[in-house]
């Protein structure tokens, strides 16, 4: 399993620096005004169509180690942002509960914003409905 998790993350750094001069001027919007601007106006493409990444290419989260977990996790995150979106997590989730959410990810529309970054949501911050559940959930 390390050698496909080794290939996993090795793709995830080629997508990223494949990217890298296109993404490089996107900033944090400085006004909610001029992002709903770019929203208004982007395309909306499923997460995984855009990467090009599909869920079933992430192992089962049973069949890794803590340490596996973490390296795909951190990976991907930083996959998501050479793109241009930013994910949050409340503090102290566990890996395997970060890991599953990510590749829940890859199922949500998306806008591809030009300019700024998107924040993708991993939580609707509706606390009877948090996926982190109430020993994680920062909505109360």
């Amino acid at each position: 399993m390390e050698k496909y998790i080794d290939q996993l993350i090795g793709d995830f750094k080629s997508s990223a620096d494949s990217v890298k001069g296109l993404m490089e001027g996107k900033v944090y919007p400085d006004a909610p005004e001029a992002l709903e601007a770019e929203v208004d106006q982007a395309v909306f493409m499923m997460l995984s169509e855009y990467l090009n990444i599909q869920p079933v290419q992430f192992p089962p989260v049973n069949q890794l180690s803590g340490n596996q977990i973490r390296k795909v996790e951190e990976s991907f995150t930083s996959l998501l942002k050479a793109y241009g979106f930013l994910i949050y997590f409340p503090p102290r989730v566990h890996q395997a509960l970060k890991y599953q959410t990510i590749v829940e990810l890859l199922s949500r529309e998306v806008p591809i914003l030009t300019t700024y970054f998107w924040h993708v949501a991993t939580c609707e911050y509706e606390p009877t409905k948090c996926p982190f559940g109430s020993e994680y959930c920062t909505c109360f």
